[in-house]
């Protein structure tokens, strides 16, 4: 497996390590890289079936895994990523926020990092979510979402369809 990412699609400004990006070129994105994206900027990465994509004034990295090449894990610091995840048995995507993590296998799923909340909702597939402050985790199913604040006294709120899973 390919361990980079290749801009599949771009529009807008947006930077990779702090480069401004022309609007052409066969460009990768690995481990240790960070993407941010201007007002009106936008980005597709794609490694095999799996896609990422960064959303207007949202900032991410790759983490660089202790040679792992088989996982992937992914830090927002703002903004709104939506993802495309293979399927697979073994925990190999996640993304990290400042106030949660979404593990996902095999799901498609957005995280939303603001000033003060974080928010992962699964369009399709399973997503286990862990509050950094409170300690909780849960697994969010199709259609649900999971979201925490700086603000919350109880961590973790659930919305959306379906039967919830408990909180742990």
């Amino acid at each position: 497996q390919d361990a980079a990412w290749h801009v599949g699609k771009s529009w807008g400004d947006f930077w990779i390590n702090a480069q401004v990006v022309p609007g052409n070129g066969n460009l990768t994105f690995g481990p240790g890289d960070y993407i941010r994206t201007g007002q009106n900027g936008g980005v597709i990465l794609v490694r095999g079936k799996e896609s990422i994509l960064i959303s207007p004034n949202t900032e991410v990295a790759i983490s660089k895994n202790s040679g792992d090449e088989i996982s992937t894990t992914i830090n927002q610091r703002t903004g709104s990523i939506t993802l495309e995840v293979e399927p697979s048995d073994m925990k190999h995507f996640e993304v990290e926020t400042p106030y949660l993590a979404a593990v996902a296998k095999g799901s498609n799923l957005r995280v939303v990092v603001e000033d003060n909340y974080a928010s992962v909702h699964a369009f399709r597939g399973e997503v286990e979510v862990s509050d950094f402050r409170a300690g909780q985790r849960v697994l969010i199913m199709t259609g649900q979402t999971a979201k925490t604040s700086i603000h919350a006294v109880a961590g973790l709120s659930l919305s959306g369809a379906g039967e919830f899973a408990e909180i742990l």
